[in-house]
């Protein structure tokens, strides 16, 4: 039996269908893998002694979900439909743009999908993510669906939720539409136009304008480079310099590379503001990384571009 895990961009409305095409089904929406969340959730919404009992047990992992999942339902005929919402959170992001999973995550992912083949019942798993991700020890089973374009209710709803497309925003109304045109329900192309419509002097009009005349599949990489053409050309090598760094770095690691004459601090903020410098924000500090999606294009900016 294979395990269906479908990759979905955030659009957790989009279940419903499937939820209600298998019978006697019982989501379990969980965001982050914890081997102890994992056995709490399952025991909070067990009423069968014998699942308990098993859920219990001192069984390793695998052979304690395979076991539930055979013998500890709630009835016969119940399936379980594991949701791993916004799987953000179990992932490390890399440089090149690729996601590797955190190792904490692994081999609770790993025992939740062997225990469902070795059950040989349909129960199911969906990870909504953005980021696609490898497993190499069971990736033969994964299939993998990416939405199309949003429209309707599902792209009202992603609009409200970005601050330059909400209701109320301060955006000018014309230059909201347009971004929208432009974006053609593409959720990460507009993500990233609202956080381009927020900066100040950035040519909006004109950069909107060469991304429209791109064809839909290219419309990203057109408009990392307007922008990226549009920036200093310090501000550029300082994002050329960063490539060096195989996976995100605090600001002072960037620091290092570039010369006393660079305004580094201001550099990383507008290129941070503009989507062309990702950060990941922990407790400790704020790790930055450049887009993979600029990598071609720095290559050549930082061989072809002279800078003092």
């Amino acid at each position: 039996m294979s395990v269906k895990i479908v990759f979905y961009l955030k659009m957790m409305s989009r279940l419903r269908s499937l939820v209600k095409a298998i019978k006697s089904s019982l989501l379990h929406y969980l965001r982050q893998l914890d081997e102890d969340k994992l056995l709490r959730q399952l025991a909070e919404e067990c009423l069968s002694a014998t699942g308990q009992e098993i859920l219990q047990s001192n069984l390793p992992l695998t052979q304690k979900l395979t076991k539930f999942l055979r013998e500890g339902l709630n009835e016969q005929a119940q399936r379980l439909i594991f949701v791993l919402d916004d799987f953000k959170a179990n992932l490390e992001l890399r440089t090149d743009g690729s996601a590797v999973l955190k190792p904490e995550a692994v081999a609770v992912l790993i025992s939740l999908l062997k225990a469902i083949t070795q059950s040989r019942l349909p129960h199911r798993i969906i990870i909504t993510s953005r980021y696609d991700f490898l497993l190499p020890e069971l990736n033969q089973r994964f299939h993998r669906e990416q939405l199309a374009a949003l429209s309707g209710t599902d792209l009202q709803k992603k609009c409200n939720r970005l601050v330059s497309f909400a209701p109320g925003s301060e955006i000018d109304r014309e230059l909201q539409l347009k971004a929208l045109v432009t974006s053609a329900g593409n959720p990460r192309l507009l993500e990233w136009l609202n956080k381009v419509l927020k900066v100040q002097q950035v040519g909006k009009i004109q950069i909107l304008e060469q991304v429209e005349k791109t064809t839909q599949e290219f419309r990203e990489s057109i408009l990392a480079e307007e922008l990226l053409n549009r920036q200093p050309i310090k501000l550029q090598r300082m994002l050329g310099f960063s490539l060096v760094y195989k996976l995100p770095v605090p600001q002072s690691a960037i620091e290092v590379l570039c010369p006393k004459t660079f305004d580094v601090n201001s550099y990383i903020s507008r290129a941070v503001a503009l989507g062309l410098l990702e950060c990941i924000h922990s407790q400790e500090e704020t790790l930055y990384y450049v887009s993979r999606i600029l990598k071609p294009l720095l290559h050549l900016i930082y061989l072809s571009k002279p800078c003092l």
